[in-house]
């Protein structure tokens, strides 16, 4: 069976890991996911078949094409652990932190299906997720004796040069701050691990390192959150505060803009949004 290795290197009595379920058919998610275990990587899954075939990538996937990326094959996953974020305890097999990093759904480029594309080595795919999109392809390496493959990004639109993804650590919940950046994008509540983080930095007064105690996450999580989350009350509060000037003084006409500023710098100073 494609998932009795997964079951085999794991105790499912010591790890929070899914065990594996019934393979299911039809889906084609995708997910990508950062663990911070003995070596930080990140794993590529790709749902196909049932299950989840998935990649370790040293150093995370990118979206330069002049970049190429090792991809250690590694056993199946089943297609439950695409939710899976937790700590996997010492002494477990992958112990340490997984999170979420992106995900979305992908589909094959051309002929054969995806089965016989990997059985030939050469998988040519479009990602649909947050942070990856376009067209990418998986490589085997012939001469490696360890299943190693070459994940490559294929210039095109979404093509960015010189993007590592540990740059990109925020929550795949939100790709940008800005939504005239993506067509059709409404403004939508914000995420509830993110009000939470704002709420014990700016309410309970917790350090950084407190408020990743508390909720489970990383310091580095926390950082990003925080910083969306007052980049967020900014550009809600900033049209409000204009209409109340100009309702209030309307005899300062352009200068509103210009007075809303001045105070939205004030309150910067006071260390809102900074």
């Amino acid at each position: 069976m494609a998932l009795d290795d997964y079951s085999r290197k794991r105790d499912f009595a010591r790890t929070p890991e899914p065990p594996a379920g019934p393979e299911l058919i039809g889906g084609k998610r995708f997910v990508v996911q950062r663990h911070n275990a003995r070596r930080l990587h990140y794993d590529l899954r790709l749902e196909i078949g049932g299950t989840l075939k998935s990649w370790a990538v040293p150093k995370g996937p990118t979206l330069d094409p002049k970049e190429k990326r090792l991809a250690v094959h590694v056993e199946d996953h089943p297609i439950e652990y695409s939710s899976f974020e937790g700590t996997i305890p010492e002494g477990n097999y992958g112990a340490g932190t997984m999170t979420i990093w992106d995900s979305g759904t992908f589909e094959v480029l051309g002929e054969p299906n995806a089965e016989q594309q990997l059985a030939r080595g050469d998988f040519k795919f479009q990602l649909h997720g947050s942070k990856l999109m376009g067209n990418y392809a998986l490589f085997k390496i012939k001469s490696s004796k360890k299943n190693e493959w070459l994940l490559l990004k294929k210039p095109d639109f979404a093509a960015q040069p010189g993007w590592d993804a540990e740059d990109h650590l925020e929550p795949v919940s939100s790709r940008t701050s800005d939504l005239q950046l993506i067509p059709g994008a409404k403004s939508a509540k914000m995420p509830e691990r993110v009000a939470q983080v704002f709420m014990l930095r700016e309410i309970e007064d917790l350090s950084v390192e407190e408020t990743a105690r508390t909720l489970g996450l990383m310091p580095a999580t926390v950082k990003t959150r925080h910083l969306r989350a007052r980049r967020r009350l900014q550009e809600a509060l900033a049209p409000e505060l204009k209409a109340a000037i100009t309702g209030a003084f309307p005899f300062l006409g352009a200068d509103c803009q210009r007075m809303t500023e001045r105070v939205m710098a004030a309150l910067e100073a006071q260390g809102f949004g900074a």
